[in-house]
């Protein structure tokens, strides 16, 4: 008889759903994300860029990104036509004409070229 309870109350356990403490809906639950908040845009942009103030070449579209290279005003960019807004700054991901570096930098830091 105690088999059979300890069956039975084994099988209605696992048939219950799961809540509590251990239950998630998230898949990520335990990863604590990045304080920044992406919000991707399909912004188009200018193909060619031209720096107009010193700034940053970021690995990652924040201002905390570890620094790719410096950039200069009147340093040269091929743009990606997407952007990203983090924490209400839009930022774009850009290639260095004659050069290698890859990497995001603030759009308020570079203007538009006709010319590459």
């Amino acid at each position: 008889m105690l088999k059979k309870l300890i069956a039975v109350t084994l099988v209605t356990a696992l048939s219950l759903p799961v809540t509590g403490a251990f239950a998630s809906d998230y898949i990520n639950n335990g990863v604590t994300p990045d304080s920044q908040t992406f919000n991707e845009s399909r912004t188009p942009v200018s193909t060619y860029w031209i720096v107009v103030t010193n700034a940053n070449m970021r690995a990652t579209p924040s201002r905390t990104g570890a620094q790719v290279r410096s950039l200069y005003p009147g340093d040269k960019l091929e743009g990606n036509p997407n952007t990203v807004v983090v924490n209400g700054e839009t930022w774009g991901f850009f290639k260095v004409l004659n050069g290698i570096d890859i990497g995001y930098v603030l759009l308020s830091a570079v203007s538009e070229s006709r010319d590459a």
